[in-house]
């Protein structure tokens, strides 16, 4: 949200930015737990099923008829500038603005996080692949934005564990 604001996003626009933020990785209740906790490599059919959350995602969030503008966010949060991403490899500004700054934070978080099968980079660490892959794999306004956020202290960072792990895991016990 803080930087949906920062980029001046209309009111509309940040409530739909919200609610997919809220449901982004929603998808991944249809993936098996081996795979989103796999310590190795994945192979490539789980590259494959891994790769189907945000459509599985989509379809769940798109149900809800408030919701319908947030399922294009989530479809599409996992694809990337120069159209290497999925699941339908969209390049630059076919793709949702919502759905890029949810990429950039979203794998962020990913990379600051421990995960079961890594421990989180840190931050600066972070920030040069942010670097790195600014107009390639994320967005460049929003990954200079993001960058320069973090370092001046206006986007606070709480690094905690996979909260996929607990979702995954609330939900199994309910079924």
């Amino acid at each position: 949200m803080r930087v949906g604001r920062a980029m001046g996003l209309p009111t509309k626009d940040m409530e739909i930015l919200e609610y997919a933020a809220l449901l982004h990785d929603i998808g991944k209740i249809a993936i098996k737990k081996d795979i989103l906790h796999k310590v190795g490599k994945l192979s490539d059919e789980e590259r494959r099923t891994l790769s189907t959350h945000p459509t599985i995602g989509a379809d769940i969030v798109e149900n809800l008829q408030f919701l319908k503008e947030a399922a294009v966010l989530v479809r599409y949060h996992h694809e990337q500038p120069d159209g290497k991403g999925y699941p339908h490899g969209l390049k630059g500004d076919e793709v949702p603005v919502g759905s890029r700054i949810l990429l950039c934070v979203d794998a962020f978080d990913a990379m600051t996080s421990d995960r079961p099968y890594r421990k989180g980079m840190a931050v600066e660490k972070v920030l040069d692949q942010f670097d790195k892959w600014k107009g390639i794999q994320f967005d460049l306004e929003i990954a200079n934005l993001l960058a320069g956020m973090i370092r001046d202290g206006s986007f606070p960072i709480i690094v905690e564990s996979d909260p996929t792990t607990a979702i995954y895991e609330a939900l199994k016990q309910r079924l």
